[in-house]
């Protein structure tokens, strides 16, 4: 189970805002190459993310004989740009949020040396709440206060090296609980 600890920390007080690695790891837990972000740009329309493949991240995957990147792994790089954007929604330290549910599909293999970029575009309609991305739901605890409470959602995020479409991640869904229930 992939799970992000929150830091809690409030980007967007500014236009934009340029997160490296050193700071990136004080949000996610994710070390060595776990950690599928180097850089992550945060602007009131859109989060991006930079991620510079190496052998080891390709290590064991390999096709034809060649180190590849694995394709799940746009997904999780994909969930941790959202626990980046979640991380500024909630502002309690002991919150955790592990991958919930996503939908993606991938358009060509990347490897070793290219330079992948993920977008995650912010959009904002009030007229309809579902189409409001990334977006942070509660969902209702009268029943059980101990099961998952809040759930956070992004749509339609893009990953490509250039001008290359790699992949396109419909959705990526994180639960989101108190760090407390996971030990």
């Amino acid at each position: 189970m992939n799970r992000i600890i929150l830091a809690g920390v409030n980007f967007l007080k500014k236009d934009k805002i340029v997160l490296e690695k050193k700071e990136i790891e004080k949000i996610l837990p994710h070390r060595g190459k776990m950690l599928l972000l180097d850089k992550v740009e945060i602007t009131k329309k859109e989060i991006t993310g930079e991620f510079l493949i190496t052998i080891e991240v390709c290590e064991g995957h390999a096709i034809n004989g060649k180190e590849v990147f694995r394709g799940v792994d746009y997904l999780e790089m994909a969930a941790q740009l959202l626990g980046i954007w979640l991380s500024q929604q909630i502002a309690e330290e002991n919150k955790m949020a592990s991958l919930r549910k996503s939908s993606f599909k991938c358009f060509s293999f990347s490897q070793p040396g290219d330079l992948l970029k993920i977008k995650m575009p912010i959009k904002q309609d009030l007229e309809d709440k579902d189409k409001i991305t990334p977006r942070l739901e509660t969902l209702s605890t009268n029943r059980n206060p101990d099961r998952i409470i809040q759930q956070a959602i992004a749509l339609d995020v893009s990953v490509s090296v250039g001008k290359d479409k790699k992949a396109e991640i419909n959705f990526v869904e994180l639960s989101v609980f108190n760090k407390s229930l996971a030990d």
